[in-house]
C-alpha cells in the first residue's frame, strides 16, 4: 500500500506502442505496487476513455489539464504532444503541473 508522500510519474508520446489509457493504468499499478497486467482496475469506472484519449491527441494545438480520482488514488494528467502522468494520493490541496 502506498504512503500519502508516494508519487508515480511516467510520461506518454503518441509514438509509444502502448496507449494512454494503458499508459495510465500502468502507473496506477506502480504506484499501488501491482502487476499491471494483473491489477483490478477498469478505467472506465472512472473516466470514458475515448474521451481522455481525444482530449490529449496529439495533434491538439492546446495543452490540457486532466485530474480525477479512483478510489484513494489521485490522477493527474498534462499535456497535448507529450503527456505527463502523475498518481498520487488524494491531497488536501489539488497538485498542479503549473505550479
Amino acid at each position: 500500500m502506498p504512503r500519502d508522500d508516494d508519487v508515480v510519474e511516467d510520461t506518454y508520446t503518441s509514438e509509444q506502442t502502448r496507449t494512454l489509457c494503458g499508459a495510465i493504468i500502468e502507473a496506477i499499478a506502480q504506484y499501488r505496487g501491482m502487476d499491471p497486467h494483473t491489477v483490478d482496475f477498469a478505467l472506465y469506472e472512472y473516466i470514458e476513455p475515448d474521451a481522455l484519449t481525444r482530449l490529449l491527441q496529439h495533434d491538439t494545438s492546446q495543452n490540457a489539464l486532466i485530474q480525477f480520482t479512483a478510489d484513494d488514488t489521485q490522477i493527474t494528467l498534462y499535456g497535448d504532444d507529450q503527456v505527463e502522468i502523475r498518481v498520487n494520493s488524494i491531497p488536501d490541496e489539488p497538485y498542479s503541473f503549473l505550479e
